[in-house]
């Protein structure tokens, strides 16, 4: 690892484990890319519209995932997947891991954006469309649950608070 990149995971939690996590990932150099930002309401472009379907898709490619709320901000997402119990309730891991379902998104979005650029004419981007990590937090209650989902469901709302706020 870079001795200069800090790091964002959680020293010895096991990230296949079974329950909630926040998600936040960010365009490389925070750029504007899935949202229409001079626009009241940030309307979704065909961009954000592309990465809300892949964020729908995933549990095809990733069987028992399970997807909860969800957002396309201008230059970033928020969102909650569960990573389902075993048979018998226990926190037992799944086949797949948090960074596991995020290169995928990542790979994902990014080859169908680059399909964007060539035949609609989507803004490029230089050397990467995400930043190289993502932040995560594990949901560990109720509480914390109900107050991230109402994060994530006012979050448009309150762009212009945003600390991934860009002036239009």
């Amino acid at each position: 690892m870079d001795a200069r990149r800090r790091r964002l995971r959680l020293r010895d939690y096991d990230y296949s484990r079974a329950g909630a996590y926040f998600i936040t990932i960010c365009t490389q150099d925070r750029r504007c890319l899935f949202a229409d930002i001079a626009t009241e309401g940030l309307p979704l472009l065909a961009a954000g519209r592309m990465i809300w379907d892949h964020w729908l898709g995933l549990p095809e490619r990733f069987p028992g995932l399970e997807l909860d709320e969800f957002v396309v901000m201008p230059n970033h997402v928020h969102g909650i997947f569960l990573f389902p119990a075993g048979e018998s309730g226990d926190k037992s891991p799944v086949a797949f891991t948090v960074s596991r379902v995020i290169q995928a998104f990542k790979s994902f979005t990014t080859n169908s954006y680059i399909a964007g650029v060539r035949a609609c004419g989507w803004p490029r981007f230089e050397r990467r469309l995400w930043q190289r990590s993502f932040f995560d937090r594990i949901i560990r209650d109720e509480s914390e649950f109900s107050f991230v989902r109402e994060y994530i469901q006012n979050n448009l709302a309150k762009w212009e608070l945003d600390s991934l706020y860009i002036e239009p």
